[in-house]
């Protein structure tokens, strides 16, 4: 599990939990907070990023990659680095697994900060991949064609993740770049909006919907004990290049201005 700090290692603990699932941590999370007065901390979740193993590898696990585990990953962090209570900043997904881990731990809570809110409910989920088609009714129809014949347009999730899990290294692909498109697209509601780049990535388009269209990551497992996790950081960070800068076993993903948005049902 890598995790990266940045900010006032005196001041507030405060984790970001990125969304996705799979986006992975990002400098812009830092935009958010005064970095005198607190101490940020980022993770990469498990299967996305730096963290180990890779969600875009085909033989990767998924059935511990769950809600359950995830909360259990932030407990071995916060047990790692030493902390007792800490703010959480959520954005998207990351404000599902914010809400999950304070109701799991909520004596190890201070306060909450939560961008673009969303639960990860059933009923969210089909806003996103069905009733979104009455905003962009061509890019959701092009969206529905790479689901194929078959799929039923009002579970195109369940659609995708049997795409994502297919043997077939070019069908999963196919699969990948059809969601990030998508993707990409529902989240464009300013007229500023740019595709994202990171999406031109293989691996990042295969790893990022492999969590995004299952149910896995947002159900709770029935055991209570994640397979081994190990924060992993760095004592020597790379050179800065400001006072916002990473310590981390690897270099930082490239800065972007900001956290992804995520969508918020009506």
């Amino acid at each position: 599990m890598a995790y990266y700090t940045t900010g006032n290692p005196h001041a507030r603990p405060t984790l970001a939990l990125h969304g996705g699932p799979g986006s992975g941590a990002t400098p812009g999370y830092a935009h958010f907070l005064d970095t005198t007065r607190h101490h940020l901390i980022q993770y990469d979740q498990r299967g996305c990023g730096n963290s180990t193993p890779d969600a875009a590898h085909p033989h990767t696990d998924l059935t511990t990659n769950t809600t359950t585990h995830l909360i259990d990953d932030i407990e071995t962090l916060r047990t790692h680095l030493g902390i007792d209570t800490w703010h959480l900043l959520g954005a998207s997904w990351g404000t599902t697994l914010a809400l999950a881990y304070a109701q799991t731990h909520p004596h190890r809570v201070r306060a909450l900060t939560l961008i673009s809110v969303t639960t990860t409910s059933p009923h969210e989920i089909h806003w996103l991949t069905h009733q979104m088609r009455h905003v962009f009714p061509e890019a959701w129809q092009h969206f529905r064609d790479a689901a194929g014949p078959e799929a039923d347009p009002h579970h195109l999730a369940h659609a995708y993740a049997q795409l994502l899990h297919d043997p077939d290294p070019t069908t999963r692909d196919r699969a990948a770049r059809a969601w990030c498109t998508w993707e990409d697209t529902h989240v464009a509601t300013h007229p500023h909006h740019r595709p994202n780049p990171r999406y031109q990535d293989p691996t990042t388009a295969t790893a990022s919907p492999a969590w995004s269209p299952t149910t896995g990551p947002t159900t709770p497992s029935s055991s209570t004990t994640s397979s081994s996790t190990t924060p992993t950081a760095s004592t020597a960070p790379p050179a800065p290049s400001s006072t916002d800068a990473w310590t981390s076993p690897h270099p930082p993903p490239p800065p972007t201005p900001s956290p992804e948005p995520g969508p918020t049902p009506p």
